[in-house]
């Protein structure tokens, strides 16, 4: 079926659940150099591109601290790249220049944590500021929910894509 990443602190039972579905389930663990509450985020070490694109993984070690740490966390739909576009890597810039994606430009470094892709073109997120910058984006369809309900030790709460 696919691969899967997922952070060492996943609980067993959603791992048994992926494993008995066919998914290959790779564990991420702690990186000392990020913050604690993020240092075993695969989205701060890769970024998935599209739904049936290839998966870009960091070259060398995640910068550490906000917002160079998030130079992966990027969300790359289907011809768009969703990102805080300053800190964003250069592979995954390179890759989706070369395809023509469209850039839309966010404040939040952590993009990929703050939504949930559904399909190539729609997602949730609860950051008001994703949601603005895609309501000039017709061919983007968002889901805002409220913000909360998610815990995440060191920060006030906690990201949607990362639950």
């Amino acid at each position: 079926m696919r691969d899967v990443w997922l952070s060492h602190r996943a609980g067993a039972a959603l791992v048994e659940y992926l494993a008995d579905r066919g998914h290959t389930v790779h564990m991420i663990s702690d990186d000392p150099r990020l913050a604690p509450g993020v240092a075993s985020h695969a989205d701060l070490r890769m970024c998935k591109i599209g739904v049936e694109g290839p998966v870009l993984r960091l070259k060398g070690s995640p910068s550490p601290g906000y917002p160079e740490e998030a130079a992966m966390c990027a969300l790359a739909l289907e011809g768009f790249l969703i990102h805080r576009l300053d800190v964003t890597d250069k592979s995954v810039l390179q890759y989706c220049r070369e395809r023509g994606f469209m850039e839309i430009n966010v404040r939040q470094g952590y993009t990929r944590c703050s939504c949930v892709p559904v399909d190539g073109q729609s997602l949730i997120t609860a950051d008001d500021g994703i949601l603005a910058a895609l309501s000039r984006v017709p061919e983007i369809e968002v889901l805002k929910v409220r913000p909360g309900h998610i815990s995440l030790p060191g920060y006030a709460q906690g990201f949607l894509g990362g639950c």
